[in-house]
């Protein structure tokens, strides 16, 4: 599924058509027109848009907020949110955090590291969120450039927190599927560590 656009929203600045890392996105008298060929579904051009116009079907901005409400939902603490993409042995860190009878820590699955934007994080941390966590490996990923352009958002994102005092509730955790077992431990100490009840 490719990425899509809302017109009405889009303000036709071109941000999405220069940072799509597959040349998918084209400009037409200011209006994106995406290639479902060319698309992998990276979700950059939707976390990248400053009028949040785009949007992904397979990972929607309606998809993420759900599993924030529901990662804040929880009624124990420190209540914790991991993106974790397809690449990063998401299935088995999820298994073993689950296996460590923590309920306490929930799991978004994204695409690509790219598709989180650091508006989400803030929008996490804001909802109660005591924790976020992006589980993201570049070497392993099959979005080429887009991870690059995700970690300067990132590096930003943690620059941001580090100034308002919250740096230590938003973690990048590097995982490849062989090292899910070292970063579910990490998960677990750092979502189960201090958990209250």
């Amino acid at each position: 599924m490719s990425a899509v656009v809302n017109e009405a929203a889009c303000m036709g600045c071109g941000l999405c058509s220069d940072l799509c890392p597959f040349g998918a996105i084209r400009m037409e008298d200011r209006v994106p027109r995406i290639s479902a060929e060319k698309c992998k579904s990276c979700g950059l051009c939707v976390s990248s848009c400053p009028r949040s116009a785009m949007d992904l079907s397979a990972c929607s901005n309606s998809t993420l907020a759900k599993a924030i409400w529901r990662a804040a939902l929880s009624a124990r603490r420190p209540r914790c949110l991991v993106f974790a993409c397809d690449h990063c042995g998401r299935e088995e860190v999820a298994k073993e955090v689950k296996a460590a009878g923590l309920r306490n820590v929930r799991f978004a699955r994204i695409p690509c590291g790219a598709r989180v934007d650091p508006v989400q994080v803030l929008e996490a941390l804001a909802s109660g969120l005591d924790l976020v966590v992006l589980m993201c490996e570049p070497d392993t990923c099959g979005y080429e450039d887009a991870v690059l352009h995700a970690d300067v958002k990132l590096e930003l994102l943690a620059a941001c927190l580090e100034e308002l005092g919250l740096r230590d509730r938003f973690h990048v955790l590097r995982c490849t599927p062989q090292e899910a077992s070292e970063i579910a431990k990490t998960i677990i100490e750092l979502a189960g560590g201090s958990e209250r009840h």
